[in-house]
């Protein structure tokens, strides 16, 4: 239901996200891999990127097919209508605001000109959950068409927070392509290093230490 209703009759998509140099964050990685693919699948991707100093790693994008547009980092209500108004002008077939709160509170008035819009939830911090329950509770008025969560257990999680909302929900993780490539562990001495935030509940990286050793 969730594919057959945002994604029927779709040439041109557009994402927002946050870019900075040096920055490390899953949604930027992700779309480093995703919207090259999408493109290649004969797609028109754009991205609103949102800067307060540069935006080196959705600039690279543009290299690849992709249509970018930046946006100077600024008060939510200054987003609100500086992203409309990109919207306006690139008349996309579905809109995905991510995790930019901006391009979700504008997508109030994006769905009524017709265009779905696809929020996510991509932890279980206060921030990801908040805006997803905002955007997807009957109670707030600002119902989004989808929200894409990247496990099953934030989908759960989300389900016990909105109740019956109108908002489309399904599980896309949001991960790296695994190589084909396997490494040979010379006399079972495996090294893991870890690169991320520190936070066991979000992260997991202690369960999969101990998944090794059991």
């Amino acid at each position: 239901a969730f594919v057959g209703v945002v994604m029927n009759s779709v040439d041109k998509l557009l994402f927002v996200t946050y870019d900075r140099p040096d920055y490390p964050s899953g949604p930027i990685i992700n779309y480093s891999r995703l919207l090259p693919s999408l493109v290649k699948a004969g797609l028109s991707v754009s991205v609103i990127s949102i800067y307060t100093k540069d935006y080196p790693n959705t600039r690279s994008l543009s290299n690849k097919g992709i249509d970018i547009h930046p946006m100077r980092k600024s008060y939510t209500e200054v987003m609100v209508k500086q992203i409309l108004d990109k919207i306006e002008d690139i008349q996309p077939d579905v809109f995905i605001p991510d995790i930019i709160t901006a391009g979700c509170f504008a997508g109030k008035w994006v769905m009524d000109a017709g265009i779905p819009v696809i929020n996510s939830v991509r932890g279980p911090d206060e921030m990801n959950v908040g805006k997803g329950t905002y955007f997807s509770h009957p109670q707030f008025g600002y119902e989004l068409t989808g929200m894409v969560c990247v496990s099953r257990y934030l989908e759960q999680l989300m389900r016990s927070r909105i109740g019956n909302s109108s908002t489309l929900t399904t599980v896309i993780p949001s991960g790296v392509s695994v190589p084909k490539g396997v490494a040979r562990l010379p006399d079972n001495d495996l090294r893991i290093v870890y690169a991320g935030r520190l936070v066991e509940k979000a992260k997991r990286f202690g369960a999969v230490i101990e998944s090794f050793l059991a």
